[in-house]
């Protein structure tokens, strides 16, 4: 997603990027349709530009209880710097981009990228209520009942 200084100097107000899934260039992830949104704005500032906005991703993840497919879509707030001055870039401000007086463009496409990644559950669930697998036959237990537990009382852990 490339912003141009010129955009950027006049500023902007809710502009819609539509983003490939395709040009992400990163084989990590899977989404439940081509296209991730990015609704943005600007601001000029005396040290660079602000930038605002929210992505929504269309995540396509498998639940770690039942193993089911789910879309999720996701809408990811953000805000990123951008400037010249090399003061107000450092470790401390990781929101903060370098952009030179001398480019004419810059390209968020990593920052999107990395907004993406933070957004990630470590453990996603279709529902809090998901029942999960038979640890003994796998039925998916949200879809349908098995004997198992109640053809015995030790289950695999237990043995």
């Amino acid at each position: 997603m490339k912003l141009f200084r010129t955009d950027l100097i006049t500023g902007f107000t809710d502009r819609l990027f539509e983003i490939p899934v395709d040009s992400l260039d990163k084989s990590d992830l899977v989404f439940s349709s081509g296209i991730i949104r990015c609704l943005c704005s600007s601001e000029s500032f005396p040290n660079g530009f602000k930038i605002k906005g929210t992505v929504t991703v269309p995540y396509l993840f498998e639940c770690d209880r039942c193993l089911d497919m789910n879309s999720d879509e996701r809408k990811i707030p953000f805000t990123v710097w951008v400037t010249e001055d090399t003061k107000l870039i450092d470790k401390v401000n990781l929101d903060t981009l370098f952009f030179p007086n001398t480019a004419d463009e810059i390209d968020l496409m990593e920052t999107i990228y990395d907004l993406i990644h933070i957004e990630i559950p470590v453990k996603y669930l279709c529902s809090n209520s998901c029942r999960g697998i038979c640890v003994r036959c796998g039925v998916n237990l949200n879809h349908q009942s098995c004997e198992c537990l109640e053809q015995s009382e030790n289950t695999v852990l237990e043995a």
